[in-house]
This record gives structure tokens, C-alpha cells and sequence, in this order.
């Protein structure tokens, strides 16, 4: 399958700046939306959007998450489903307040595009490339999304940035980040699991240059990567 690529350098700008107008908007801090290019007006593709906030730890400036929201399926053309997931993010994740016009100028915007899902195994994922691809796994009346962002994260925080050996370390990574540990009665394993492709744009710094970002090249998928 060719490399999922539905917008170029110029879109992905546009797409991020879009995100982040969108929520100065509601803030009430412009009147006017980023115009967005041709290519994505006619677009349909899953979107997720993910505002980060870059904050002083005891003196080491990183970033957290602020809000994160989206749909690995599309609802509406592609600008519809990327203001309203913009919204959602910044004002409607329940695991956070809303977020305020003080707090807007430390924080990043990131914009996932989501395409071509097609049913897997989680237990025979040889397809699966880390960093391109995210997870989509349905347990029971449940749903579990692992964008490739969301896989580099957990990996920090739980393995301290090691990088992953083979493909069975990474599946059981997974499979713990669902709940689970591998086994015969591993829910993760036996439900049904869906994968796609992503291409991710964000800001480097709040409001600043927009660069496309290239997860597969992490140094955690250093050895699955060289051998797929």
C-alpha cells in the first residue's frame, strides 16, 4: 500500500492554523477562521485534534496534554469534522476544564489525519507499522483508539523511552495499555481490532512554524522499523 499522504506541507499548515482559529474564535479572540485550501474542502478523512500545553516542571519546560478529541471515522467533509473536533478538544474533554484565552498562547496544536481502516488481528498485526499506523480495538461495548502519538507517550512515561525489541514486545506494550496481558482470554487479543494510516502536523511552538511529524522515525521503533 502506497504512503498515506492526503495533504501536503501547505494543507497541513492550513489545517493547524484552522484548529487554532477555530478556538480563538470561541475565546473571542478573532472573527476570522484561517481559510483552509482547496484540497482539504473536499476532503473526508477521520480527524483527531490535540492541544498541548508546555509548562515549567522544577525548571525543565515540557509538554502536556490539554485536551485531545477526534473521530478515526468521518462524520461530514473534512473542514465540518475539523472545527467541530477543535471545539471538542479545547472545551469538551471531560478529563479537563475548559480551556481559557490565558492559557492559549502556551499551547500547541496538532492535527491527525485518519484514513484507510481495515479490520486485523491484534495477535497477527505484521502490518502494523509504529509511528504510521494507529489502533482502533473494540472490547465488548467498548472502544479503545492508540493514535501513533498516543503509543510514543505511554512508552516514555512506562518503559522510560526504551526502545522496543521486536514486534512481541510491542504487541504485549499494547495489549497493557487496553488492560490487558497477553494470553488466552487476553480481550484484546480476541476482539475485533481495526488499523489505519495517520499523517500528523503540529506547531513546534504555540502559533508558530507547523512541521509534519515523522513518529516511525522514533528511536523506540528503531529495531521493528529497520526489519519491516
Amino acid at each position: 500500500m502506497s504512503e498515506f499522504k492526503p495533504l501536503s506541507l501547505e494543507d497541513g499548515i492550513a489545517a493547524v492554523r484552522f484548529a487554532r482559529s477555530v478556538v480563538e474564535s470561541r475565546l473571542g479572540l478573532t472573527r476570522n477562521l484561517n481559510p483552509l485550501t482547496s484540497t482539504i474542502n473536499t476532503l473526508r478523512l477521520g480527524v483527531w485534534v490535540t492541544i498541548e500545553k508546555i509548562i515549567n516542571d522544577a525548571g525543565v519546560m515540557r509538554r502536556v496534554v490539554r485536551g485531545s478529541m477526534g473521530s478515526p471515522i468521518p462524520m461530514n467533509r473534512l473542514p465540518m469534522d475539523l472545527a467541530l473536533v477543535s471545539e471538542y478538544a479545547a472545551f469538551n474533554d471531560p478529563r479537563f476544564s475548559p480551556l481559557t484565552s490565558a492559557e492559549l498562547d502556551h499551547c500547541i496544536f496538532e492535527v491527525t489525519l485518519v484514513g484507510n481502516m481495515r479490520e486485523t488481528k491484534l495477535s497477527e498485526f505484521n502490518e502494523f507499522v509504529p509511528g504510521r499506523h494507529g489502533l482502533l480495538i473494540k472490547i465488548g461495548k467498548g472502544t479503545k483508539v492508540i493514535l501513533p502519538q498516543t503509543l510514543v507517550e505511554a512508552a516514555i512515561q512506562r518503559r522510560n523511552g526504551e526502545p522496543f525489541k521486536n514486534r512481541d514486545e510491542l504487541h504485549g506494550f499494547i495489549c497493557t495499555l487496553i488492560g490487558d496481558k497477553c494470553g488466552e482470554k487476553c480481550e484484546a487479543c480476541n476482539g475485533s481490532a481495526y488499523i489505519y494510516d495517520t499523517q500528523i502536523f503540529y506547531e513546534l511552538e504555540p502559533g508558530g512554524r507547523v512541521v509534519e511529524r515523522m513518529i516511525y522515525r522514533n528511536k523506540l521503533f528503531t529495531y521493528i522499523n529497520q526489519k519491516s
